[in-house]
C-alpha cells in the first residue's frame, strides 16, 4: 500500500488447521507521526487472536501521547484478562528523520538501508503479564530506509535474503512463504520511506 510517500505491507498466517491467527500487524497515522504495530498474541487460537486484536485496539485508542512506553503501559493493563502478547511498536516522524522503538517479548526489528543493517534490541516481558522497562531505540531514518517487524514465527535467520531494492510487498510474502514456521503463526509488517531521488522500488524477485 503506498500512502504518503510510505510503501507498506503486510501478511499474517495461521498455524496450520487454525481458524484463527493470534498474530496482527498495523499501521496508522497520528497527524504527520506513524505508527507500526506487530502484536503475537501467546499461543494460538481464538484466546491468541483476541489478545492480539485488542492489544492493537488499546495502542490505536490510546492517542495523545508520543511515549511508546506510555502506551505499551496502557496495554499492558487493559490485557490483563487475556494471555498478553509480545510486541514490537515503532514511531517513525519523518518531519525530524528519526524513528523510535520499542520491542517486549519475541519480536524480531531490523532497519535496512544504504548505511547498512541494524537489528533492534527487544526486551524480556509480556504485554498483559508484566514487562521490563524496555529498551528504547532511536535511530536515524531517512528516505530508502525500510523497517521490517516479524514474529517469533517467522525463522531468525530470514534476513539472510532481505533486498532493499524489492518492494514492501514482494518483501513481505518473501519473508513469509520462506521462512514461515509450520508450529507457530506468522507475520510480517515491512514500512519503506520512498525516496524518489535515489531509487525507485523495483517488483523483481529473487
Amino acid at each position: 500500500m503506498l500512502v504518503n510517500q510510505w510503501d507498506i505491507a503486510s501478511a499474517v498466517r495461521a498455524l496450520p488447521d487454525e481458524d484463527y491467527c493470534g498474530d496482527m500487524a498495523d499501521f496508522w497515522w497520528e497527524e504527520k507521526n506513524l505508527f507500526l504495530a506487530l502484536a503475537d498474541g501467546l499461543g494460538h487460537g481464538f484466546e491468541a487472536y483476541r489478545a492480539a486484536q485488542e492489544g492493537i485496539c488499546c495502542l490505536r485508542v490510546n492517542s495523545g501521547s508520543l511515549s511508546l512506553i506510555d502506551r505499551a503501559a496502557g496495554c499492558d493493563k487493559t490485557l490483563r484478562m487475556t494471555r498478553g502478547i509480545a510486541l514490537g511498536l515503532a514511531l517513525i516522524t519523518p518531519e525530524h528523520e528519526q524513528a523510535t522503538f520499542i520491542g517486549i517479548g519475541n519480536i524480531r526489528a531490523i532497519v535496512l538501508s544504504q548505511r547498512g543493517r541494524r537489528w533492534l534490541v527487544c526486551g524480556n516481558g509480556i504485554v498483559g503479564g508484566g514487562f521490563d522497562s524496555p529498551f528504547i531505540e532511536q535511530l536515524s531514518y531517512i528516505p530508502g530506509d525500510m523497517l521490517i517487524l516479524a514474529s517469533d514465527g517467522i525463522a531468525e535467520d530470514f534476513n539472510r535474503e532481505l533486498n532493499l531494492e524489492l518492494n514492501s510487498q514482494t518483501q513481505t510474502q518473501m519473508i513469509l512463504n520462506r521462512y514461515a514456521l509450520a508450529h507457530d503463526d506468522a507475520s510480517v509488517l515491512v514500512a519503506r520511506w520512498i525516496d524518489n531521488h535515489v531509487q525507485s522500488i523495483s517488483e523483481k524477485t529473487k
